[in-house]
């Protein structure tokens, strides 16, 4: 029996990699799935391969920089049923340069994606969650935030404050029945 079976997941940053990968494996236990992604194109395609394995799919094209998109594209996703399970997975990983010559533009989108963007998502989809008596907000955090690597002060900053954002909303979810977790991967071939 499958684990997730009449359960429903919102993945965002889906169309490849990690979230393509977490889309699949919900698939497989049963979930239906709701993607999100910006990159349509490949968001589409990503949907089509997991509708050829046999799994219910919805694509939502979606920047979640952009709070107004996030709110236009959960509402959305919300009339298919519950939202049972939010994977805050989209994220930008800026090339490799020291923290003196990221350009302010630079840092601004690796934490409007990385950080507000879980924080869009999961102020979405919490409504949602609450009036339905629960939910699972899970956040794609990383390793990096534990070793630091020189480098990538943009994104270690970004991964290590998604954190800290997860244990706050744990605290304050938990009275609703919505359990929120970090996952902290290392790095993959993506």
């Amino acid at each position: 029996m499958p684990r997730l079976k009449e359960k429903r997941a919102i993945i965002t940053g889906a169309a490849r990699g990690i979230g393509a990968g977490i889309a699949e494996a919900f698939g497989r236990e049963g979930a239906s799935l709701a993607l999100f992604d910006k990159r349509e194109d490949l968001l589409r395609e990503t949907a089509e391969r997991l509708k050829r394995l046999g799994y219910a799919v919805e694509v939502f094209p979606c920047d979640v920089a952009d709070p107004e998109a996030v709110e236009q594209a959960v509402a959305a996703a919300a009339q298919g049923g519950r939202i049972d399970v939010l994977v805050n997975n989209a994220a930008v990983i800026p090339r490799v340069r020291p923290f003196y010559e990221i350009r302010p533009e630079e840092w601004t989108q690796v934490l409007s994606v990385n950080l507000l963007g879980s924080f869009w998502m999961s102020r979405a989809v919490f409504p949602h969650m609450q009036r339905q008596g629960g939910g699972r907000i899970i956040m794609i955090a990383s390793r990096t935030y534990f070793y630091a690597p020189p480098g990538q002060a943009d994104y270690v900053a970004s991964k290590g404050a998604l954190m800290g954002l997860a244990r706050v909303m744990a605290r304050e979810l938990g009275p609703y029945n919505i359990t929120v977790n970090c996952i902290a991967p290392g790095f993959l071939p993506t």
